[in-house]
């Protein structure tokens, strides 16, 4: 699920995670797991209806936690349903937890990052995205925790800084259109609007279907922290007709 980004892949990720709870109905990682695979189609842009995948997220979340409350997965899992409910308190406790059972979980970390980036503390995500990173460096993750850190400098208006984070978000091997955007989306910022068109139509490729609603369905999801009007403004600089 995590090495293959393809709409394939993330598919029958959710198959076999479903299977698994169907074998097992009380293995609560295979629960937690599952609606990890919800949450990503809505990142995705694969969800039929975010409504609903989010629901489905959130069942199979509690589920995983009701089994095992002493499961890091399960409590991450949790929290990371929580990020796109925006009940951000919720999901930082949940994320703690998560540390606190498993200090080496580079998810969670990267699952506080996110709650405190979303609640309006990018200056406080930028550790969490450091140790998600330093714990897998080379992990099929590390695309997004650069692309994240990148964001919360971005968020800060940090251009150079978040820059090159996107930068490098780029050069993973598994990386998706979004590092893409986002660079594009600083270039603007910074002026560099030639820079910018091309960094947008290395990004096109990766998604042609790209629109602003695309953003708007994955970024905008969370809340007024996240950073959407700021990409969309850089986009717009940039003359890429985003409004």
């Amino acid at each position: 699920m995590f090495d293959d980004t393809t709409p394939t892949a993330l598919h029958e990720a959710k198959h076999w995670f479903k299977h698994a709870c169907e074998l097992d109905p009380n293995f609560a990682v295979a629960h937690a797991e599952l609606a990890y695979t919800y949450v990503a189609e809505i990142i995705r842009c694969q969800a039929d209806d975010q409504e609903a995948n989010l629901e489905k997220a959130y069942r199979a979340a509690e589920k995983a936690v009701r089994l095992d409350p002493r499961d890091s997965v399960a409590r991450s899992a949790h929290g990371r349903v929580y990020i796109f409910r925006r009940c951000f308190d919720k999901a930082v406790a949940e994320m703690e937890a998560a540390i606190a059972l498993n200090p080496s979980f580079d998810r969670a970390y990267y699952g506080l990052g996110l709650a405190l980036l979303y609640r309006g503390k990018p200056d406080e995500s930028i550790a969490q995205f450091e140790t998600a990173m330093r714990l897998s460096p080379r992990g099929p993750l590390l695309w997004i925790y650069l692309n994240m850190l990148g964001r919360a400098y971005f968020n800060m208006e940090k251009y150079e800084e978040a820059l090159e984070w996107f930068e490098k978000s780029i050069q993973q091997p598994n990386t998706t259109y979004m590092p893409y955007i986002d660079a594009a989306a600083t270039l603007g910022h910074l002026g560099l609007i030639k820079e910018a068109h091309d960094m947008f139509a290395r990004g096109i490729k990766r998604k042609p279907e790209f629109s602003v609603d695309t953003i708007k369905s994955t970024i905008g999801i969370h809340g007024r922290h996240s950073g959407l009007e700021r990409i969309i403004d850089g986009l717009n600089k940039a003359k890429l007709m985003m409004e």
